[in-house]
């Protein structure tokens, strides 16, 4: 029994030595992109930096060019980094970007005038948000769900891919549906959907609707 204890307090302290604790104040950035299977948390703040702690800290690479922010790894892996947690404070963001089997999200809601996102191969995003225009693109097996209010949204879904909104309340939308996709909307004013190829698309609310379907593509009302 003491040989154990001393052998786990031994693995402890050498797991303790190896974590590492990065901190790193940013320039001002609007776009960000996240790849190589990282999870980013987002927290709106008065400042722009960025928090990196675990075991693999040292194999985040940043990259940032005039407005935009890159949080990447040298390593080609889509395997899920679990040994490194990320927290990114900004100022301002207008447009977010995950690819490459990454997740961005967020845990308070966040607030926007205009917003663009973007997933694609596997990357995934999943927010809480306030804007009054939401513009949407997703391809390459990505996924993203979005919740609460925006006037406006846009949105290109195609590939496979999946946009999970039916908890975002939205008085306009725009959707276009390419191969395979699926999309969850809440619209309220006005739905204009062009859906293609084996796509679906299910919506909840009382919009006037305006559709276009082909090759067994479905519109319909959430269950």
């Amino acid at each position: 029994m003491k040989l154990f204890s001393i052998l786990f307090l031994l693995m402890s302290m050498n797991i303790s030595d190896n974590l590492e604790i990065r901190t790193q104040e940013l320039n001002p950035f609007k776009n960000l992109i996240v790849a190589n299977a990282l999870t980013v948390e987002l927290i709106p703040s008065g400042e722009d930096k960025i928090e990196i702690s675990g075991v693999g800290a040292s194999d985040v690479l940043l990259s940032s060019n005039k407005s935009s922010l890159k949080i990447y790894t040298g390593l080609n892996s889509d395997l899920v980094r679990e040994d490194i947690q990320i927290k990114l404070y900004y100022t301002n963001l207008e447009e977010i970007q995950s690819k490459h089997h990454s997740r961005i999200f967020t845990s308070k809601l966040l607030k926007f005038k205009t917003l663009e996102l973007k997933a694609k191969e596997a990357g995934e995003i999943d927010l809480q948000l306030n804007s009054e225009f939401l513009k949407v693109e997703v391809k390459t097996g990505a996924k993203i769900t979005v919740s609460g209010d925006v006037q406006e949204q846009e949105l290109d879904v195609s590939t496979g891919s999946n946009y999970f909104a039916k908890d975002l309340k939205s008085a306009y939308c725009n959707a276009r549906l390419g191969t395979g996709a699926n999309a969850e909307v809440y619209c309220t004013e006005n739905l204009s959907v062009n859906a293609g190829f084996g796509s679906e698309l299910c919506y909840l609310g009382k919009a006037k609707l305006q559709k276009s379907t082909f090759l067994g593509a479905t519109v319909t009302k959430c269950n």
